[in-house]
Order: C-alpha cells, then structure tokens, then sequence
C-alpha cells in the first residue's frame, strides 16, 4: 500500500510533518520523502482500508498542528494505491 501526502511547506515545517508521520505509522512501516513538500508511505501487507484508516490518523494529527502565530488549518492531501 502506498500513502502520498502534500503539504504546504513553506506554512509547515517538512520536519515537523515527518516527525508527525513516523510517531503516527507502524513500526513496520516506511516514510520517505519525494519531491519538495510531498511524503510516501509504504505500508506492507496492509488492505486499502487498512491504509486508509492510518491516513486518517495521520491527517488528523497534522491537522492538530499550527505554525506559530499563523492562524490556519494545516492538512494533509494524500491518495492511496496498491
């Protein structure tokens, strides 16, 4: 299964999304980054819901997230293909 997330870089550090990411994953799982503001996970021997449910985990807790004295919602765009 593989998670790509987007995020706006310039409004939320790519180190605070990472850090985000592997404390939100299984242990089994890989993050790595591609491109400039965008993430892979791959989530071995996972169903599609499976990965969709992790997406919602981590999206959720990205979405916790603020930079400091900017008043905006941070979220995660992401799709998911086996």
């Amino acid at each position: 299964m593989l998670l790509a997330l987007s995020l706006l870089a310039i409004m939320f550090p790519v180190q605070a999304t990472t850090n985000i990411i592997t404390k939100t994953i299984r242990s089994m799982d890989t993050v790595g980054r591609f491109g400039r503001d965008e993430f892979i996970v791959l989530f071995p021997s996972t169903s599609l819901e499976e990965a969709q449910t992790a997406l919602q985990r981590v999206n959720g807790e990205i979405s916790k997230q603020r930079p400091p004295g900017v008043n905006v919602d941070v979220f995660a765009d992401y799709g998911v293909k086996i």
